[in-house]
């Protein structure tokens, strides 16, 4: 039986009571340099990872919602990110967001992340966890300089299917107040075809802020088509989004490369 990590329940409910600071400052949009669904998966105690986050916006929006912003039409995104594992429940890792567009290359920022999941017992079928995220980003694709993301992570893993939820909460830090939180949720659901190879799908949206939801019509929601694969010393996640309405992007496509740098 598991040894259960001795203080994450306590740790997890502190974080979740965090979100009931309340604020009046508007929230904040996702940048998109990570268009992921968080699982069970973690690195060893002492191994380094290294995911290369790629994503491209084929078809989006094309004017800024705040000055400074960059629209995402055609903007290709870089994010390396190296993992470290710290315990069999505990996991670091570090984002170094980076762009391309027609107007040059550049760097928008730098996050950290801390990610807790319980261990699970020899045939058990579900997970979770949390995962935290803080990062200092640029003007270009975030309209606060400060921003704190929580991440819930619950799912259900069988020898053929995997389902997983992430009810994201994202918001911004200020020196005067700690703003109510946007709601982000993610989701994932796949069936393996063959060993290694599993099809599946991805849906992310973005509906507004705790003490008032946008209109449909102004939420954004993109599903993804996506193939996972892991083999010969990689893990592969290749996806294709459609946006449902005219908030989201229309086309987006994403690709995630993991690697193991030590063990």
């Amino acid at each position: 039986m598991s040894a259960r990590p001795p203080a994450l329940g306590r740790l997890v409910a502190a974080l979740v009571g965090a979100l009931a600071l309340a604020g009046t400052a508007r929230t904040v949009r996702a940048a998109g340099d990570e268009i992921q669904v968080y699982l069970d998966d973690m690195a060893a105690p002492g191994e380094i990872g290294l995911d290369v986050h790629l994503n491209y916006v084929l078809s989006g929006r094309t004017t800024p919602e705040w000055p400074g912003e960059l629209p995402p039409n055609h903007v290709f995104q870089l994010t390396p990110e190296l993992s470290l594992g710290a315990t069999r429940w505990l996991e670091l890792g570090l984002y170094l967001p980076t762009a391309a567009s027609g107007e040059g290359a550049y760097g928008n920022g730098v996050k950290v992340r801390v990610k807790l999941v319980s261990p699970r017992d020899r045939g058990a079928r579900f997970f979770w966890g949390v995962n935290v995220e803080l990062g200092r980003v640029a003007r270009r694709v975030s309209e606060e300089a400060w921003t704190v993301e929580l991440r819930p992570i619950l799912g259900f893993r069988s020898a053929r299917w995997l389902a997983a939820f992430n009810p994201i909460l994202g918001f911004p830090i200020r020196s005067d107040t700690l703003a109510r939180g946007e709601i982000e949720p993610a989701v994932k659901v796949g069936r393996e075809v063959r060993r290694g190879l599993m099809l599946g799908l991805e849906y992310y949206a973005a509906l507004g802020a705790l003490d008032g939801l946008l209109p449909r019509s102004q939420q954004e929601h993109v599903p993804f088509a996506v193939v996972d694969y892991e083999g010969h010393g990689l893990a592969l996640n290749i996806g294709i989004g459609r946006g449902l309405t005219a908030a989201s992007d229309q086309w987006v496509a994403k690709a995630i490369v993991s690697f193991r740098l030590r063990s």
